[in-house]
């Protein structure tokens, strides 16, 4: 049986979003400190239009 086509969620500009980073315990060479994962969260965000308030980061 075939898997279902993945969906982007519907964003609305100006939707409150949050962002979650975190260490990983991963013994890879790729992994991303939290200061950058919140700087490409943050991009990614902007471009969507989404807000992001300080208390849910």
């Amino acid at each position: 049986m075939p898997r279902p086509k993945h969906r982007e969620p519907t964003i609305t500009p100006g939707e409150p979003a949050a962002l979650y980073c975190r260490i990983s315990q991963a013994d890879d060479d790729d992994q991303t400190d939290v200061d950058r994962q919140e700087r490409i969260c943050r991009e990614i965000a902007e471009r969507r239009g989404l807000v992001i308030d300080p208390a849910h980061v």
